[in-house]
């Protein structure tokens, strides 16, 4: 799907509140506080102010939700080019989902600390009961479920940081929205 599956997603989170966009825009939403949609503004402005964490999660909803389901075979790997040189894949699968970021930063100081901040991530997230699996490889190494793919432009990258969610990861509504929301903004995190 061209758009990530962002289109489904923001038509099933914002239902009657999506409005024509402005020229320029893909999406815009509409409402009226005294009269929100559903009755509650309380739920309106929480839509409202997650409108970003709903847009970017779009894949990984998209591929939990396989998950969850048992299908996520059906689905296609999903790259979100994040910035030059990085982007992330979303590789569905039916008993599990593996997201990788190619990381990388403009300067080689930066560069030297990022490599080593990714590979104490790693490490340290293995004791954290219940936490996703993560493993790091170096740029010269892509995990196997992106080594087929052109990665010319990730040759000079920090890193892979790959994680695997099980179904077991995303197994109520509030650890499903979590996992979304934590992957989502896995990058910002880091910088």
């Amino acid at each position: 799907n061209a758009d990530l599956y962002g289109q489904e997603v923001m038509a099933s989170v914002y239902g009657e509140m999506t409005a024509e966009p402005e020229q320029g825009y893909d999406f815009a939403v509409s409402f009226d506080l005294d009269n929100p949609p559903g009755g509650d503004p309380e739920d309106v402005l929480a839509k409202v102010s997650n409108l970003r964490r709903y847009l970017l999660g779009a894949p990984f909803t998209k591929a939990f939700t396989g998950l969850k389901e048992g299908n996520g075979s059906g689905l296609p790997l999903m790259t979100i080019d994040w910035r030059p040189s990085e982007a992330i894949w979303i590789k569905p699968a039916d008993q599990r989902c593996t997201v990788v970021y190619a990381v990388n930063f403009p300067e080689e100081t930066d560069r030297a600390i990022a490599r080593v901040m990714l590979q104490q991530f790693a490490k340290e997230s293995s004791k954290i009961n219940g936490a996703p699996p993560c493993s790091y490889s170096e740029a010269d190494k892509p995990p196997m479920e992106v080594r087929d793919l052109p990665m010319e432009p990730y040759e000079q990258c920090c890193g892979f940081l790959t994680f695997v969610v099980f179904p077991a990861h995303i197994s109520s509504d509030e650890k499903f929205d979590k996992a979304v929301a934590l992957l989502s903004r896995f990058r910002n995190y880091l910088h």
